[in-house]
C-alpha cells in the first residue's frame, strides 16, 4: 500500500513538472481543401498538414484539421468557432482578428511555357496566357496589360494546352506546378522541357492564423514559431517537403 501510494505521489509530482505530459491541449484550425498544401485526399493531408502537426506538437499541442470552404474558415476562425487558420494570406484587416505565426510556405505565382529558349514576361504579355477561371488573377493580367487571357477549369487543363500548343504560358504556383509534374503521366513526360519566368508575377506568403478570440492566442503562436524554427534548422521540413516529392522553398522574415 505505502509502494503504491509513493508511486501516485511520484507520478504526480513528474505531472506537475512536465504539464505536457499529463495532456496536450488540442488545437482545431480550419482549412481549405487546397491541392497540395493540405487536403484531406492526400497522403497525411498534405505536407502543410505535416509541418503544422510536427510543430504544433513539439509545441505542446494537438493539431486537429477541419476542412471546409473559404468563407466558413474565416468567418468561424474569427468568431472564435476555429481556434484559426491553416495557411492564410496577411492583410490589414485579418491582422485585428488573427495572431500570425512566421511565414510557414509561400504562392509564388509564375508563367510556365514549354520551349528550350528563354523567355520574358514581355513575350507572354502579346500571346495567350492562361489562369485558372474565378482566380482574382484574371484581373490583375488584364490591368497588367496582357493582350489574351484564358480561363482554364483546372491547372492539369492549363498545362497540357500548353504542351498542346494551344497556349503560350500557364498562370501557377510553383510548388502545385511541381505536384502536377510529379502526379500526371502525360504532364511527366514533358516536365524537364517546362521553364518559368522569373520574378515571380506574384509572390504572397502563407501563415498559420490564430484567433484573437483566444485566450491564449499569443503564446500559441510564440510557442508554434520556436518549434517552427526548431525544425527549419534540424532539417525536419526540407524531409517533410522532399517526402511530398516537392522542395523547401526559402520565405521572408514576416510575421516572426
Amino acid at each position: 500500500m505505502f509502494i503504491r501510494m509513493l508511486s501516485i505521489i511520484l507520478l504526480s509530482i513528474i505531472l506537475l513538472q512536465f504539464p505536457q505530459i499529463a495532456r496536450a491541449e488540442k488545437i482545431t484550425l480550419a482549412s481549405l481543401d487546397y491541392v497540395p498544401f493540405s487536403s484531406p485526399d492526400l497522403p497525411e493531408n498534405g505536407f502543410l498538414a505535416v509541418i503544422a502537426t510536427e510543430a504544433f506538437k513539439r509545441a505542446g499541442y494537438d493539431l486537429e484539421i477541419v476542412y471546409v470552404p473559404w468563407k466558413r474558415a474565416l468567418t468561424g476562425s474569427k468568431a472564435g468557432n476555429y481556434d484559426g487558420i491553416l495557411g492564410a494570406f496577411r492583410t490589414p484587416e485579418r491582422e485585428q482578428y488573427f495572431y500570425y505565426s512566421k511565414a510557414v510556405s509561400k504562392l509564388d505565382n509564375v508563367f510556365v511555357y514549354l520551349g528550350d529558349g528563354m523567355t520574358t514576361t514581355a513575350v507572354i504579355k502579346a500571346a495567350i496566357v492562361g489562369v485558372i477561371r474565378g482566380s482574382s488573377l484574371y484581373g490583375d493580367l488584364k490591368e497588367n496589360d496582357f493582350f489574351s487571357v484564358t480561363e482554364v477549369d483546372s491547372y492539369e487543363q492549363g498545362l497540357k494546352m500548353v504542351v498542346g500548343g494551344r497556349m503560350k504560358a500557364m498562370l501557377i504556383d510553383r510548388i502545385l506546378f511541381s505536384y502536377q509534374m510529379n502526379n500526371d503521366d502525360v504532364l511527366k513526360k514533358h516536365a524537364a522541357q517546362f521553364a518559368a519566368i522569373s520574378p515571380p508575377f506574384s509572390s504572397n506568403p502563407l501563415y498559420i492564423l490564430v484567433s484573437r478570440k483566444h485566450p491564449d492566442g499569443a503564446k500559441i503562436v510564440a510557442a508554434f514559431n520556436a518549434a517552427y524554427v526548431e525544425m527549419s534548422e534540424d532539417g525536419s521540413i526540407g524531409l517533410i517537403m522532399s517526402r511530398f516529392g516537392l522542395r523547401e522553398l526559402s520565405v521572408p522574415p514576416e510575421g516572426s
